[in-house]
Order: structure tokens, then C-alpha cells, then sequence
């Protein structure tokens, strides 16, 4: 006997261990599209009067974007995946097929795919669930659907699975809601709505579970890994097997021998692995202070954002006002690993550097990891307080003191900015856009001002772009021959200059990438550590979406 989390569990696995079902090309026309309020975006799909729900999570922008208007026809690749939570399937897109010409392969029709789906679940022997009744209802055709939730010592899981009686079986008793019952069926499939059921075939293939029974009974066993607690007959606890090599075990293994360090702290691996539309087979690590009670989080995929200036992944793994710090690690060096820290202010978490994180954990931050590549970050914040070795000033061709950030630089700097500018343009005359030149940072945490000329936007075609790119260019030659490890850079251009700043973003973040990647592979001077800082909220949105397009996360590494 199986709850329904068990069963669902099931289902999984038989989906995901059929090539058929996984990696394959299908095709048809969007009829309907539909995005969610975590950036997911759904749609449907259909060919023939056959139709299939499609998904495009939100670590895939650029797809999101590239998908085509309603009315069209597209080929998307992807792979069949189980929502647990309401007993439906999506064919998650991983891929888009824009080009004209030949076909990719494996390619399936609708009708393939959800014919193979069908017959791999109805070639399942009978599976046997216990569950409490969520809701009952009646379909226009006169069939039952029940879908069943678990019921547990600590309240009831996120695991739904739907039955469907149908019309000529009646049930023994009154089908009401949270009335315990015991169902025996074949797994099928209603294309229509995209759900998976168990479908009873006989009024004796459901009854009624009494009081005494309400527990599903199984053995107890403990897991060979971690010792903890495992039902019936598995070997492994459901953390410990999906932290195997096949189910990215390595990653976890990192994220565990780091948490390790911390003395002061324990690993408890409490939070098990859940699956919904922002996480697939990953493993969670909680980490608790001396008292029990979390700090921090552990969790292994790739970090996601909400489409403006907020951090999600965390939202549906911990109550945020309990736990203060985050770690993502999306791959085994934990260079490249984010961290972040609660903005009790702001409610959302917001990436930190990991001296920080450990400083905020109370313990001495390990040195530095070389690494061999420059760290891209993406700050929102106050440029003028940057902690690097050169800030980049938004500058007039004649230098002469600005409004905005350019006066903001040159009041919290002191005299001597505004003198090394004049002797600059007394010696060298006009600096023109797309140049830069650079002084000391006064009396800034900076220990040098680069002042960047950019481009007035006269609506793209007096070479703007190109302007702007140089302006990029150009602050990072100087930073080069001055032996500059670390720089910070503003929105060149997009306050009183006109520039739009989405095309800023998407000029300043490709260029400075290209830069750097070149620099590495030529074996050149490029600064180690590169910041964009900005002040306002919409400026720091379109960059968040720029960096989502390049398929950069807020803390990279590039060369």
C-alpha cells in the first residue's frame, strides 16, 4: 500500500527512465499562452485536434522571449515532467526551433507523445493508494474524480493524485471530502487537461479507510547512507537518493564538505527534495545554529529571479522571516557559487560576496579562491561607496563638473578630482565620446575616478551603440595599464544623455564580456573583479534582464 507522495514518486520515475519521454522534438500551433506571477510561462499546444500544456520555467528567459505570437507554429524540444502538485504533466521546453528547413530529430507528433505516455503507464501493474479525499466532483460525462492527498503526522503533503470512476460504478459509500479511502487502479491519462489518474475499474477497487487504519502502514527501515528514517522497503531516504551521482550528488556532496567548516554550525538535511515548477530532483541543506534554528540555506540549482529586481529560488523552500542567509551553488567550484543575505527592509534576499556570508555566519573568511577568470557582479547600490580600486564617472567631453552622478562623484571626492580633470583638458583638450581619461579618487573609497564619455542618443543611427561600447573599451584599457584589479561602472549615457536604457544594458554588459574573454585568452591585463552599480530600480530590472539574456547570473565568471 503506497500514500500518494509514494505513488506520484512512482509515476516519476517511470516517466523519467523512458528515453521516448525525454529529450524529443514535438510541433504544433500555440493556441493559448499564459505566464505566471514567478515568471513561469505556460502555453498550450496543439496539432490535429490534439493538444499538449507546455512549460518554460524562468531560468530560461531567452526562450521565453523567443517563443512565437499565438496562431503560430513552433517546434520546441523538451521532455515530459510531473506537476505532484495538482496530478497533471507538462512537456517542459528546453529548446526552440526557429530556423527553416530540415527537422530535428527524434521528432513526435502530439499524438505520439501522449500515446506513448499512455501505454507506458497503463503497461504499469495495478498500484494500490491511500489518501484522503481533497475534493470530489462530477465531469459533464458523468465521471467521478477524486483526487486524494496525503495525510501525515505533521499535517498533509503537497502530493495530489487524481481517480476517476467511471459512470456505471458506484461507489459503496458517500464520496465526501476528507473522508479517508483506499484506491486500486491502472495509472492512465486525460490528454484533454493534461493529467495523469489512476482510473477505477470496479466498485470494489475502492473503500473506505476507518479511523484506526488512517496510517499507511509500512516498515520502518534506516537509510544505508545517513542512517535516518526510511518507509517500507526502500534502502535510501529520499534526500540521500536523490543526492546520488546520477541525481547531481556531487554538487551536494560540495555544498555539505563547505558547510562542514563551520564548527559553530551543523548541517541537517531536513528540508527534503520537492517537486514544483522551480525545482527538479535537487537537494536541500539547512543550516542551524547552536539553538536549532535555521540560518541559512543550502540549494543546489541554479539561482532564478522574478523578472525585476528579486531573488525567488528561496521563496518556496524556507520561510524567509526565520532563515537570514541563502548559498546557490549551481555547479562543484564554489567560486562560482551566490550567496545572499535577507533585506529585512526590502523582503527579499540579495546577493553578498563569500567574505560576507561567512562573516555573517561568525567565522574568520577563508582566503580568496584563485581563479584564472574576472567576477562579474551586479550591484544595486550607491557607485561613490563602491569598495574597488576605480569607479567609472558618466563625464562631459570637457570635463568640466556635471549634474547627476558626475557632481555627485566631484562633492564626495574633493578638490582634487575637479583639479587633475582641468589639467587633463588644458593638457589634452576635448575628450570625445567613447574616450576616457582618469584621476585620483580623492577622497573616495576608490583609489582612482576613470571619467568615460558617452554618446547623446540621437535615436541610434549616428552611432550611438558603437560609441557606447568604446566608452566600455576605453575605461578598461586604462584600468589595464594602471594595474587596476577591481572597477565599478554606472549606466554610461542613460541619465541626461537620452540613451535607452535596455539598449545600454545589453551594449555595456556584451562589450565588457568580449573585452575580458579576449584579454584571458591573449593572456592580457584585464581587472579580476567587474561591477555594475546601480542606484535606481528600474535601471537595476532592465540589467537583472540583461544579464538573464546573456545567460549571466548577478555573480559570474567570464574569460
Amino acid at each position: 500500500m503506497l500514500d500518494v507522495s509514494e505513488v506520484t514518486k512512482q509515476l516519476r520515475k517511470i516517466i523519467q527512465d523512458n528515453s521516448d519521454l525525454q529529450d524529443i522534438w514535438t510541433y504544433g500551433k500555440i493556441s493559448e499562452v499564459w505566464p505566471t506571477h514567478n515568471g513561469t510561462l505556460n502555453f498550450t499546444l496543439t496539432d490535429s485536434g490534439e493538444e499538449i500544456e507546455c512549460v518554460i520555467f524562468n531560468d530560461r528567459r531567452p526562450l521565453q522571449e523567443n517563443l512565437p505570437p499565438v496562431g503560430n507554429n513552433v517546434l520546441v524540444k523538451g521532455q515530459i515532467y510531473v506537476y505532484e502538485t495538482v496530478s497533471e504533466y507538462r512537456f517542459r521546453v528546453t529548446d526552440i526551433n526557429l530556423s527553416e528547413g530540415s527537422s530535428p530529430s527524434p521528432l513526435s507528433s502530439i499524438n505520439d507523445l501522449t500515446t506513448t505516455l499512455n501505454s507506458n503507464l497503463t503497461d504499469h501493474p495495478t498500484v494500490k493508494v491511500q489518501g484522503q479525499i481533497a475534493k470530489v466532483f462530477v465531469t459533464p460525462a458523468d465521471y467521478t474524480i477524486l483526487k486524494l492527498k496525503d495525510v501525515t503526522a505533521n499535517g498533509q503533503s503537497d502530493a495530489i493524485i487524481e481517480c476517476v470512476i467511471p459512470p456505471d460504478i458506484d461507489p459503496p459509500f458517500p464520496l465526501q471530502i476528507e473522508k479517508k479511502v483506499q484506491v486500486t487502479g491502472k495509472f492512465g491519462i486525460f490528454s484533454k487537461a493534461s493529467a495523469y489518474r489512476i482510473e477505477v475499474g470496479d466498485e470494489n477497487n475502492i473503500t473506505q479507510v476507518t479511523e484506526r487504519s488512517t496510517q499507511v502502514q509500512t516498515t520502518p527501515n534506516e537509510c544505508q547512507k545517513c542512517g535516518l528514517r526510511c518507509e517500507g522497503s526502500y534502502q535510501l531516504c529520499s534526500i540521500c537518493h536523490y543526492a546520488q551521482i546520477e541525481h547531481e550528488g556531487v554538487v551536494v556532496g560540495a555544498v555539505m564538505r563547505y558547510l562542514e567548516r563551520f564548527s559553530n554550525f551543523s548541517t541537517q538535511r531536513e528540508y527534503e527534495v520537492r517537486f514544483g515548477v522551480n525545482i527538479i530532483g535537487r537537494a536541500d541543506v539547512a543550516l542551524l545554529n547552536s539553538e536549532g534554528n535555521p540560518v541559512a540555506i543550502a540549494e543546489c540549482k541554479k539561482i532564478g529571479y522574478d523578472g525585476s529586481d528579486g531573488i525567488v529560488q528561496l521563496e518556496g523552500y524556507i520561510n524567509p522571516t526565520v532563515a537570514r542567509l541563502g548559498l546557490f551553488a549551481d555547479n562543484t567550484d564554489p567560486y562560482e557559487w551566490t550567496f545572499l543575505k535577507k533585506n529585512d527592509e526590502r523582503q527579499r534576499f540579495d546577493p553578498i560576496t563569500r567574505p560576507q556570508f561567512e562573516r555573517e555566519l561568525g567565522v574568520e573568511p577563508t582566503p580568496e579562491i584563485p581563479s584564472t577568470k574576472t567576477q562579474l557582479e551586479l550591484v544595486q547600490g550607491n557607485i561613490i561607496e563602491s569598495e574597488v580600486d576605480a569607479i567609472v564617472n558618466a563625464a562631459d567631453p570637457n570635463l568640466t563638473r556635471g549634474i547627476g552622478l558626475d557632481g555627485a562623484i566631484r562633492d564626495a571626492g574633493g578638490e582634487e578630482i575637479e583639479r587633475e580633470c582641468q589639467e587633463i583638458f588644458d593638457r589634452e583638450g576635448v575628450c570625445p565620446p567613447g574616450k576616457a581619461v582618469i584621476t585620483t579618487g580623492g577622497n573616495l573609497p576608490a583609489r582612482y575616478v576613470i571619467h568615460a564619455v558617452g554618446p547623446i542618443w540621437q535615436g541610434g543611427n549616428r552611432s550611438e551603440p558603437e560609441s557606447l561600447a568604446d566608452c566600455y573599451r576605453s575605461s578598461l584599457q586604462l584600468a589595464a595599464e594602471k594595474g587596476i584589479q577591481s572597477i565599478a561602472f554606472p549606466a554610461i549615457s542613460t541619465g541626461n544623455f537620452g540613451f535607452p536604457i535596455e539598449r545600454a544594458a545589453h551594449v555595456a554588459l556584451t562589450t565588457v564580456k568580449e573585452f575580458v574573454e579576449q584579454a584571458h585568452q591573449n593572456n592580457e591585463m584585464v581587472p579580476e573583479r567587474i561591477q555594475f552599480v546601480l542606484f535606481d530600480e528600474e535601471a537595476y530590472a532592465c540589467y537583472v534582464n540583461a544579464f538573464s539574456t546573456l545567460g549571466l547570473g548577478l555573480f559570474s565568471l567570464i574569460g
